[in-house]
């Protein structure tokens, strides 16, 4: 039988897609950049910095459109939520744990600020009050870009410190720091491939860096199909 079978397979002619076959197989490929990105969670951290430099807000997407916002003295590195979800969710009607929106500003200490169902909204954090303002119209969004694929892999490059007196780095999965134009000494020495340092962040002000670890999770083998080989036949996995 298996004889039978290799040759039928190699006496079928070339498979040549057509062009619907090939816009096909890029809408596929974009779906498993949308799908990944959907089962990734808590893999992105972006410090929003508030008061020159002395505490920043950042989110977190725990995926089923669940989202948390954390607020952190860069001082004592005390992390507490950037507002009570479950007030804020009474005031807008949307469900626990599932704020409608991305980036949050804070125009005051007392006050924040997002856009929501097309109106720019401020919330009165001391009672939960709300204003709401309409929206600019907005040009369509461009179509897409290609698929990227991002492994969270630990970005190298040295970052220099807005004043430019720092230079911090990553190396060996680990952080290191020194003046400029001098040598980088390691100021971590934990970091290992089940927990690596993989991004740095400067203050506005130069005096403080945030770093943030990776902890991997399982990773799954993603296959390729290459379905017109150049020496014709079948398609390859």
């Amino acid at each position: 039988m298996v004889p039978l079978l290799v040759a039928v397979a190699f006496g079928l002619p070339a498979y040549r897609p057509t062009a619907e076959n090939i816009r096909a197989a890029y809408a596929r490929a974009d779906a498993i950049g949308r799908e990944s990105e959907s089962r990734s969670f808590r893999i992105r951290l972006t410090p929003n910095w508030l008061d020159e430099g002395k505490r920043f807000w950042y989110s977190l997407d725990l995926g089923e459109d669940r989202r948390e916002f954390w607020m952190v003295d860069a001082t004592t590195g005390a992390k507490t939520p950037a507002f009570e979800d479950a007030r804020l969710a009474t005031a807008l009607g949307y469900p626990v744990g599932k704020p409608p929106f991305r980036r949050i500003e804070f125009p005051a200490k007392d006050r924040m600020r997002f856009e929501y169902d097309t109106k720019a909204w401020t919330v009165n954090l001391t009672d939960y009050t709300t204003t709401t303002e309409a929206l600019p119209e907005r040009k369509p969004p461009a179509a897409p870009g290609p698929w990227r694929q991002d492994m969270n892999s630990p970005d190298r490059r040295p970052a220099d410190s807005p004043d430019g007196k720092w230079t911090i780095a990553i190396r060996d999965r680990n952080v290191v720091l020194g003046a400029k134009g001098s040598e980088l000494k390691p100021v971590t020495a934990d970091g290992e491939e089940k927990g690596y340092y993989a991004r740095t962040f400067w203050s506005p002000d130069s005096s403080r860096a945030l770093v943030v670890k990776v902890k991997p999770g399982d990773r799954g083998k993603v296959w390729l199909l290459r379905s017109s080989p150049e020496g014709g036949g079948r398609a390859q996995l």
